[in-house]
């Protein structure tokens, strides 16, 4: 019997009639290979199946009015939609709520329309608010947490993140993202924040009757608008996050006005270490945008660093004041910059820093102008004579108990002001501590190689090199050795009586005071080997 072949495998069929089934066992398709006919299976394409809203059985076509097959709405209808949504959709309740929803929508976008409008405003969306919520979630995540914490106790003040949640919340409803957003899971809320972060400015032609695009067009009145801390720190993320077209002198003039301001002014240490680390932030942006640095940014700085006493940063600033010409070149400000700085220098060392190699040294150069690399006098806070605090006796107080902590006691003798004994006896008990502070600091000296301890000439810049050469030996054996306590917080316990060390200062010969120093240093020694 002849097979019948067609061209199609598809409608192969036999003699008997009927299609190949699809579904046939491996004997029947071997068979139709041998028989050399390949049996396709036919591709059809599918379409992915959605899934869409469980609608209700009975549904209202208005397009069907006059249909048979349609019916109004009735209660039963009503009850089932109570049942299986929760409410009942009333035309008034709707109308209500669509109303409603236009005017939020309407708010909404004058919201939004007046950040766009403000080339700098401090409740922009940044990249941080973004990861914020990325990392918190939204105001309902964070709430919780936030509760969950409460139990704990914060001994430092407000935490960062309820400060950092409150910014970004704020930030979320003044750019017009509407609440029942924001209580959504993160996912929704960062599409919201992404949308206005694409926005376009708002121009004057695009902008509403409401907005006024001129409120804070220029980066001067957006600061002076900054309420807060928090308000600012936000402004400058935004603004010098795209470049360094805001980054100038003038910008950053701005900044330090603000910071200048008595009326914004926060006497606490919490306040003073964020104000600290916007300016550190701000400062670096300066040097890597190769833009001219601010002076009196740099002022805030050093009064910053000063107040809180942290000597790294008191010395960056001062060799960013000194270098530029910053302080010092007028002499009204001259004893308040003195007095300020000097304490906090004073300060950071009675609590103990200033023990890393070279640190020192780089102290008695911005105080005292000498330097081993050359004989020329740098600019410094002080320098080696005191004209510039005779008539402050509170800075000259800060200035001899500094040469007291680096142990420079022959510019200490040099400070003296020989021949007004009787307007120098007020500062005795200040020499008097400052004399013992030098033979406690250099309690070590018998045990470094090359230190001399011994030799004075009489004369200033010979003696100010001497002390600064002695300062440079003893921090190198200090940090080649490894003791077991600061090797700065020795104390001596007898030391000799006011009247003693009176003289030495009223003395014309300093060898007079390097023989007593020497002494003190000999029974520190002893003292530190008994123990």
């Amino acid at each position: 019997m002849r097979r019948l072949r067609v061209r199609d495998p598809l409608g192969l069929c036999w003699a008997c009639g009927g299609s190949i089934s699809y579904n046939a066992t491996s004997q029947k398709r071997t068979l139709i290979e041998r028989s050399r006919v390949v049996g396709t299976r036919r591709k059809v394409k599918v379409k992915s199946h959605l899934p869409a809203f469980d609608l209700p059985d009975v549904v209202l076509d208005l397009d069907a009015e006059d249909s048979p097959y349609a019916r109004p709405f009735n209660e039963k209808d009503a009850a089932q939609q109570r049942a299986k949504w929760g409410q009942n959709p009333l035309l008034p309740e709707v109308e209500e709520r669509v109303a409603q929803l236009e005017k939020d929508i309407i708010r909404d976008r004058n919201k939004m329309n007046h950040i766009l409008a403000a080339r700098y405003h401090p409740y922009k969306i940044s990249d941080l608010d973004v990861l914020s919520v990325a990392l918190l979630g939204g105001n309902a995540t964070a709430s919780s947490l936030a509760d969950h914490k409460d139990g704990a106790v914060d001994q430092d003040g407000p935490r960062q993140d309820d400060a950092l949640l409150r910014g970004r919340n704020q930030a979320l409803d003044n750019n017009g993202i509407p609440q029942r957003i924001q209580a959504r899971d993160a996912n929704t809320i960062i599409h919201f924040l992404l949308h206005r972060q694409r926005q376009a400015p708002v121009s004057h032609k695009t902008a509403s009757a409401s907005v006024n695009v001129n409120s804070s067009d220029t980066f001067e009145n957006a600061v002076k608008h900054c309420k807060n801390l928090s308000f600012l720190k936000r402004l400058c993320l935004h603004s010098f996050s795209s470049g360094h077209e805001a980054i100038t002198p003038a910008s950053m003039d701005c900044i330090a006005g603000w910071f200048t301001d008595s009326k914004r002014n926060k006497p606490s240490r919490s306040y003073d270490q964020d104000a600290l680390k916007l300016v550190n932030n701000l400062t670096m942006r300066q040097l890597s945008g190769n833009t001219g640095l601010s002076p009196s940014l740099s002022r805030v700085g050093l009064s910053l660093a000063a107040n809180l006493a942290l000597l790294p940063a008191i010395i960056q600033y001062l060799h960013i004041c000194l270098s530029q010409g910053f302080i010092g070149g007028s002499t009204e400000d001259k004893p308040a910059t003195l007095g300020a700085v000097g304490e906090g220098i004073l300060q950071a060392l009675k609590q103990g820093d200033g023990s890393a190699r070279g640190t020192r040294l780089e102290l008695f150069t911005l105080l005292t102008g000498r330097s081993l690399a050359g004989s020329t006098v740098q600019p410094s806070l002080f320098g080696s004579s005191l004209s510039s605090t005779e008539g402050d006796p509170d800075t000259h107080e800060i200035y001899v108990q500094l040469l007291g902590q680096l142990g420079a006691y022959r510019l200490l003798w040099h400070s003296w002001n020989k021949g007004t004994e009787t307007r120098m006896r007020r500062y005795i008990p200040v020499y008097h501590a400052a004399l013992i502070r030098c033979a406690e600091v250099l309690r070590d000296a018998n045990n470094v190689a090359g230190l001399d301890c011994t030799t004075a000439t009489g004369d200033l810049e010979r003696d100010a090199e001497l002390d600064m050469h002695a300062i440079d030996a003893l921090d190198a054996y200090h940090a080649s050795s490894t003791p077991a306590e600061d090797p700065y917080a020795f104390r001596i316990e007898n030391a000799p009586s006011m009247d003693e060390i009176t003289e030495v200062f009223m003395s014309t010969n300093i060898h007079q005071a390097v023989a007593l120093v020497n002494d003190l240093i000999t029974s520190a020694g002893t003292a530190s080997t008994l123990e």
